[in-house]
């Protein structure tokens, strides 16, 4: 009687929890959809909570219902604070001072002598008064410090930059579940007198000498396998790194439960081994175990959340209560989410949440099937399976975070998590061993780099193999996720069909698994490979610079300058290699540069070392600066008068020289685009008296929408339908310039910018040109002009 009471009890609080995870998630979800069309949040709570209780007051006595209307509304209006917080950054022209505590730092890949730190404990001088700024902040300077080093910084506060380009992580989200909203750029740096102290400072310095004896220990490797280990990706290579993100695997090289079952199963070992505390203590010893790990992978979420998990299921035990995974997982979600909503944002606790689940049901395909393995190969096929049922859960939500997965993502993600599960479980208790054996002396050190030989070559042998995999064929077929509510079908359909509670055969599973698959595989594959197919003209995000894409839907594809800046947390390199892998461009037939500047140039040795590049076009008085110089088997082509690229079906790009600039007028399938580079008020005019037909449906505006540009004489000679504006958010030059809108305004010209909307696309689909950008929350495009 005493076990089915407990059973119940159990029971009533497992439902309870994980509905209440559910609706708290949902208020999270419809609060930060209601906040990115500009309304209250807050309003809809107090209607959730209203009928809640309201139900509960009519079904006399069912408090359940409003608690659980409760976490709805407790939801909604965390997500609308957490937003307030993340946009109530405003740019600051000023430069002022400012003081803080240096938690990390780290050089920027592709920036001679420029690092990154992570800055807390922020303080605003104005005169003999301190006033706090929100949260962490990035600041970017010339000189390496010391993590715990007290700096003074005078420079101007800006919102932290997210490129918003398919497949990329949106990096405003990503470092606002971190507790980081804006970024200083920095005029003069210095050092105070003293170190601050405290728990993330300590984290930061044991994460620090954990990443130096990891680079000893794995020196061919030391990047991967610091990533893999304790998830510090600082010193991971930016090749390896894109080809992670480019075969779809990112996620493997994210601390997840997998890293948290290695440390409790090794410790679980030695105590069994050498008991030296009672086994009461064992629940207490390894929570504080976890919590010393979460600390060398820097707090991410998905450590955490595999780190909570694993201490309820300890401190369940005792209480003779054998937790079930769906309770954990939803205890874990609350507890990780209510405190800090931000880290919902986090792209690598969806993927842990997933994965984890994906284990739970998913794996009940396979247990008929691994019954019939022979003994020998159970251990392999348990893992291929499990790996397999991992990805499968993860494959929706990484299409729809990149724009799209590659075809053979699933396979290769099948076979390589395996090696990257070897790699952890061997590499965890080498680095340990590393640790002690500093403080031990060299020559136990010597002994451990001896004993991670195997494992630095191993690691550096599948580093070597993922670069490879960018190249084979079908990594460059990939499925996208055209709406999210596909993503939501695939998971509420694959739930039902795997789940344990759902009695069905195994041969019933497979066949409506299998139906379901190729039915999501239909729709968005065939998604997919209409958008590669079809004509485009897309202008990246890069900040204050500029990138355009064209393709003709034949086979053909060139880029209009590649630069840009790199501010903002990320590296340029990686934004414009990333998108073209992300929009399924595996080569680029000619890049066309209207001028040599930095910001329309930045990425161009970057791009020819990741994709193959037919030429790169120059005007005939452009300056080929070293950057560009350095380019090996890529021709150069000087343009000196009049030029015709011939694209397929009937297109072409139209090459005009004036002075150092290139201006190129596209026509594509009944389409008509004009880009001007950074064209003044001069050269439109020599522009205008080529007598070339600059009439255009689309118009590039000149130099990032600058004042001395786009004059009334040039709009009247294009007399665009719409005017795309490529500029940084919040840029120092303030562009675009409020004359040059008007201007346009006036004119009647729709305006698109890319500081507001992200990438901009122009696709034609079933016989008719559509319009979309990269930032779903976005509506107006300019000064008085709605965008639909």
């Amino acid at each position: 009687m005493k076990e089915r009471l407990e059973r119940a009890f159990f029971g009533l609080i497992s439902r309870h929890l994980v509905l209440a995870a559910a609706l708290y998630g949902m208020g999270l979800i419809i609060g930060s959809a209601l906040y990115a069309r500009g309304l209250s949040p807050y309003v809809a709570a107090l209607i959730s909570l209203a009928c809640g209780v309201t139900a509960g007051v009519l079904r006399r006595g069912r408090a359940l219902v409003p608690v659980l209307c409760g976490m709805a509304a407790l939801g909604m209006c965390l997500s609308g604070g957490m937003w307030a917080r993340i946009d109530g950054v405003a740019a600051d022209d000023s430069s002022r001072l400012y003081r803080g505590c240096v938690l990390s730092c780290s050089e920027v890949e592709g920036a001679s002598q420029t690092y990154s730190l992570t800055l807390s404990s922020i303080t605003r001088l104005e005169g003999e008064r301190e006033i706090s700024v929100q949260g962490k902040v990035y600041a970017y300077c010339e000189d390496p410090f010391a993590i715990g080093d007290w700096v003074q910084i005078e420079g101007r506060l800006r919102p932290v930059r997210g490129y918003q380009n398919p497949g990329m992580l949106h990096a405003r989200a990503q470092s606002a579940a971190y507790g980081i909203y804006a970024a200083i750029r920095v005029d003069s740096v210095e050092r105070l007198p003293g170190q601050k102290g405290g728990l993330e400072v300590w984290a930061g310095r044991l994460r620090a000498h954990v990443a130096q004896v990891c680079s000893r220990l794995f020196p061919n490797s030391c990047g991967l396998m610091g990533a893999l280990v304790v998830g510090d990706t600082a010193n991971l290579e930016g090749a390896v790194y894109d080809a992670f993100r480019a075969t779809g695997l990112l996620h493997l090289i994210v601390v997840s439960g997998m890293h948290v079952g290695i440390v409790l199963a090794g410790l679980w070992l030695l105590w069994r081994a050498a008991p030296l505390l009672p086994r009461v203590w064992m629940p207490a010893v390894l929570t504080a175990v976890l919590a010393v790990y979460c600390a060398m992978t820097g707090f991410s979420s998905s450590c955490i959340r595999a780190a909570i998990m694993a201490g309820l299921a300890l401190w369940a035990v005792p209480l003779m209560r054998r937790p079930d995974l769906p309770t954990l997982l939803a205890a874990a979600f609350l507890l990780i989410c209510i405190p800090r909503p931000e880290r919902a944002l986090s792209y690598g606790l969806w993927l842990s949440f997933l994965a984890t689940l994906g284990l739970w049901s998913v794996g009940y395909w396979f247990r008929p099937l691994l019954a019939r393995v022979p003994k020998g190969f159970k251990t392999l096929a348990g893992t291929l399976a499990a790996s397999f049922s991992a990805q499968l859960y993860t494959w929706p939500i990484l299409s729809m975070i990149g724009g799209n997965h590659p075809l053979l993502a699933l396979a290769l993600g099948t076979l390589i998590a395996p090696v990257i599960s070897l790699l952890v479980m061997a590499g965890f208790p080498l680095l340990i061993l590393g640790l002690l054996g500093e403080a031990m002396g060299q020559g136990v050190l010597a002994v451990v780099r001896t004993l991670a030989w195997p494992v630095d070559a191993l690691a550096s042998l599948t580093a070597g193999a993922m670069a490879q995999a960018v190249d084979i064929p079908g990594m460059a077929y990939a499925f996208a996720l055209a709406l999210p509510g596909i993503g939501l079908l695939f998971y509420g359909a694959a739930l039902f069909v795997s789940s344990p509670l759902i009695r069905l055969k195994i041969s019933a599973r497979l066949r409506l698994g299998a139906a379901f698959l190729v039915a999501c595989a239909l729709v968005t594959g065939g998604t997919f490979a209409l958008e590669r197919a079809a004509p485009q003209i897309a202008m990246l995000d890069v900040g204050q610079g500029q990138c355009v894409l064209i393709r003709d839907g034949r086979g053909s594809t060139y880029l209009i300058d590649a630069g840009g800046d790199w501010f903002g947390g990320k590296t340029l390199d990686n934004t414009v290699t990333g998108a073209m892998r992300a929009m399924g461009v595996a080569g680029i037939d000619g890049v066309i540069l209207t001028h040599t500047d930095e910001d329309h140039i930045r990425s161009l040795g970057a791009l020819c070392a990741a994709l193959p590049v037919g030429a790169v076009y120059l005007a005939p008085q452009a300056n080929v600066p070293q950057k560009v110089a350095c380019i090996e088997e890529v021709p150069l082509i000087r343009v000196s008068a009049m030029q015709d690229i011939p694209l397929g079906g009937g297109a072409a790009l139209r090459l005009i020289p004036v002075g150092d600039m290139l201006c190129v007028r596209a026509q594509l399938s009944g389409c008509t685009a004009l880009f001007t580079g950074d064209l003044t008020a001069k050269g439109e005019q020599a522009l205008l008296q080529t007598g070339e037909n600059l009439s255009c449906d689309v118009l590039q505006v000149a130099h990032h929408g600058s004042a001395g540009s786009s004059t009334q004489a040039f709009l009247d000679a294009a007399s665009p339908t719409m005017a795309w504006i490529s500029c940084g958010k919040d840029n120092r030059y303030g562009h675009p310039a409020p004359q040059t809108l008007d201007r346009l305004e006036k004119a009647g010209i729709a305006v698109c910018r890319t500081d507001v909307l992200g990438a901009i696309r122009l696709t034609r689909r079933f016989g008719a040109w559509r319009l979309s950008f990269q930032s779903t929350g976005a509506a107006f495009a300019g000064k008085g002009n709605l965008i639909q």
